[in-house]
């Protein structure tokens, strides 16, 4: 998402590969940085190995640090009682700058190239055929473990409960290239219209989809987050971790992050349960 982002001047990949790491580890150190910024908010051998190989001798700045806090010459390390969002927390190693990090928006959106946002306008303007803007409602799929998955016919229930009440809403479905299958199927199965988006679109021309959408339903993956980036209301779905889920539940929303009871999947969360949040968030939504 950062590979082509004007306001990054250089990229710097850990890959776990040895040969290509120390590769790129010398490139930092050749470039003679002035100061590392650790944004991992936790302890982390790696990012420590690499703030202090990457710059020798400059000074390193951290959040979240316990057990090395000692290697750092800033650190903010927040309590374990921290209910700071990993954002809030994030902005905290502003402070080391002499800026108040308090001031400044936590709202940071991607980088969306011109005709990355063209394809996406064209295909909202295929969907919306008319002249009254709808309500789109985009609908994820996909999440990077299957215990984040919500069942198929949960899925099907919501989506068919919203269209009941919202008959002219358009209903997006998102999906990894690799589990389109997921979304066609889907589709054949609800009573309502759906629309999936176009095949192998890369993650910026996703996230300029996305900044069009009214409002997003999605397991707890980037996808909240990038949404939430162009302030798009997130009913965000998460297992009972409660330090992941107050770390990376929807930022800066009171309502929308749903819990299940326990800590290993998403499977018990209601279809009721998503639909109240969602009858909440539509409370300030405009379209």
């Amino acid at each position: 998402i950062k590979k082509n982002d004007p306001r990054f001047d250089k990229i710097y990949l850990y890959t776990k590969n040895l040969f290509h790491d120390i590769k790129e580890l010398l490139a930092m150190r050749k470039a003679k940085y002035d100061c590392v910024v650790d944004m991992i908010c936790d302890d982390s051998v790696t990012a420590l190995f690499l703030s202090q190989m990457c710059a020798p001798g400059k000074p390193r700045i951290g959040v979240g640090k316990l057990k090395y806090k000692q290697y750092y010459d800033y650190n903010y390390a927040y309590r374990t009682d921290n209910t700071n969002h990993i954002i809030e927390n994030t902005l905290k190693l502003l402070d080391a700058f002499g800026i108040d990090s308090t001031k400044e928006s936590g709202y940071a959106a991607p980088y969306v190239k011109p005709d990355e946002d063209k394809r996406a306008l064209d295909f909202i303007t295929g969907i919306e055929n008319d002249s009254q803007p709808a309500l789109k409602i985009g609908y994820n799929l996909s999440a990077g473990k299957p215990t984040r998955i919500w069942g198929e016919q949960n899925s099907v229930n919501l989506i068919n409960k919203i269209k009941s009440e919202y008959p002219k809403a358009k209903i997006i479905l998102f999906t990894a290239p690799s589990e389109r299958s997921r979304a066609i199927s889907l589709k054949e199965q609800l009573t309502n219209e759906a629309y999936i988006i176009p095949e192998n679109l890369n993650l910026t021309t996703v996230s300029a989809i996305i900044r069009y959408m009214n409002i997003m339903i999605t397991p707890d993956t980037s996808l909240v987050h990038i949404a939430r980036s162009f302030k798009v209301p997130v009913i965000g779905l998460y297992n009972r971790f409660m330090k992941n889920f107050i770390l990376w539940r929807p930022f800066d929303q009171e309502v929308g992050g749903v819990v299940s009871n326990n800590e290993d999947n998403v499977y018990d969360i209601t279809v009721n349960q998503v639909y109240e949040n969602f009858k909440k968030l539509m409370d300030n939504v405009k379209y």
